[in-house]
């Protein structure tokens, strides 16, 4: 199947409305297509979802003909890169239908996934995605713990087959207090594969009780620890994905408000809420709830949408953060990586 044209007019011109007039356009639009997951890792937001027994809202996941009508109006509103996350995407049964609509559209689609599979699809997802990222927590104690006894083997399987496969692939590892000393091992695997890695910072709820925020959420000592290990691995290790200005923006050396979230970036929560920031509550006041009955609808649902002011800018929260910074020669970086 043929690569979509990244480099087409009409994205151009959405560039140009977005950095340059400051128009929204959902360029980059992360959808949450479901909050179930196999897995039970300690630090993942739904988790801690789950121990609130906050399910009210989450119960409802839109539906195929729902999603198929998200899509067009996305793809008429201007959104080039799709970014398909849960939850555990592979938990939907019709998440190859889910794809192939995608596709229709001509999206560029990024799948973030553990690889746990339960009902046996990840290959059907193959003709569809255009990358991968496999969330990967450290060594093989590590990971297992939080994805189930033999997690670990099964990624390196799935990695083999993506490359058989000639598919991009990304590693992800959101690292913490109780993961950090796996860095070095975790950085020999991706050279050794020659698969990238993408290391970010655990990011908690907060919701959060304290004990476990002490365990999982790193504190700025081990982030400062942890960016300079990169930094200075980055001079001989070429799979380490993050620039050196990302590293410095989780250190506050080279940051900068984030106000173009509010222009190029969407967040979609399975039940068709929407948000401009992945890490906000659902329950806040600026989520809204999407109006997928018309085109017209969607537009006001999104002019409804209230401008939001990052509260964690030292995070890159989204797979194409790049965008998120507001600086075209990153930008351009972004779209040669993927």
């Amino acid at each position: 199947m043929m690569m979509m044209k990244r480099w087409d007019l009409k994205f151009i011109v959405n560039l140009l409305r977005v950095f340059c007039l400051y128009h929204y356009v959902p360029l980059v639009v992360a959808v949450c297509v479901t909050y179930r997951c196999p897995c039970h890792c300690g630090m993942c937001r739904q988790v801690q979802r789950d121990l609130r027994r906050d399910l009210q809202r989450d119960l409802h996941e839109l539906s195929l003909q729902e999603i198929e009508q998200l899509f067009n109006y996305l793809k008429k509103r201007g959104t080039k890169f799709l970014h398909l996350t849960g939850g555990e995407p592979l938990m939907r049964r019709d998440l190859k239908e889910i794809l192939i609509l995608a596709r229709k559209c001509r999206f560029y689609i990024t799948l973030q996934t553990s690889g746990v599979d339960p009902y046996g699809i990840f290959s059907e997802t193959l003709p569809y995605v255009d990358h991968y990222f496999l969330s990967i927590d450290g060594v093989k104690s590590i990971h297992d713990s939080n994805r189930g006894e033999g997690a670990y083997q099964h990624t390196l399987e799935l990695i083999t087959m993506l490359k058989s496969a000639k598919k991009k692939i990304k590693l992800c590892c959101a690292y913490g207090e109780y993961n950090k000393a796996s860095l070095p091992h975790l950085l020999n695997l991706s050279q050794g594969l020659q698969v990238p890695i993408k290391f970010t910072p655990i990011v908690l709820g907060r919701h959060n009780k304290n004990e476990i925020n002490k365990y999982y959420a790193p504190t700025a000592e081990t982030i400062n620890e942890v960016v300079n290990h990169l930094l200075k691995a980055k001079k001989n290790n070429p799979f380490i994905s993050s620039s050196k200005e990302a590293l410095l923006n989780f250190q506050r050396k080279s940051l900068r408000g984030r106000k173009s979230c509010n222009y190029c970036y969407l967040k979609i929560l399975p039940s068709g809420i929407a948000q401009r920031c992945s890490l906000i509550d659902e329950n806040s006041d600026s989520s809204v709830q999407l109006k997928l009955e018309t085109y017209q609808s969607f537009i006001n649902s999104l002019k409804n949408m209230p401008l939001t002011q990052c509260e964690n800018p030292v995070l890159n929260c989204s797979e194409l953060s790049n965008f998120l910074q507001f600086k075209i020669n990153w930008i351009i970086k972004t779209l040669k990586d993927l």
